[in-house]
């Protein structure tokens, strides 16, 4: 099931960026039994993947598209989930997926850098 999300849960300056702090990222949270994933972008330039507030991968644009990333997972005993996560920066699509199939789906709003 893919899911077009609300707005994303921080602001621009949700990490501690912007407003002079340094460059724009924004987190997309979401749910997968029960567990709490994040994909923090820095649009156009990054996405890393979280999993219970801790940063399991990440990806920097190098030209090359879609930034793809996933980690192993294991949810119950012996039950490994692959998490993944697809960024588009040409495009903003930023889509979540578990084992190739569709958790969510977002479009990510190009915003400026902050750290000039």
């Amino acid at each position: 099931m893919t899911q077009t999300s609300a707005p994303p849960s921080s602001s621009p300056a949700g990490t501690g960026a912007g407003a002079g702090g340094g460059p724009v990222e924004i987190d997309y949270d979401f749910e997968y039994r029960g567990r709490p994933f994040v994909l923090r972008v820095r649009p156009g330039k990054y996405v890393g993947l979280f999993f219970n507030g801790v940063p399991r991968k990440e990806r920097v644009y190098a030209g090359r598209e879609p930034l793809y990333l996933w980690t192993n997972v294991e949810l119950e005993w012996e039950e490994h989930h692959y998490i993944e996560a697809r960024y588009w920066p040409s495009t903003g699509v930023l889509k979540a997926t578990v084992n190739g199939d569709a958790l969510a789906q977002w479009q990510v709003a190009d915003l400026p850098d902050m750290s000039s």
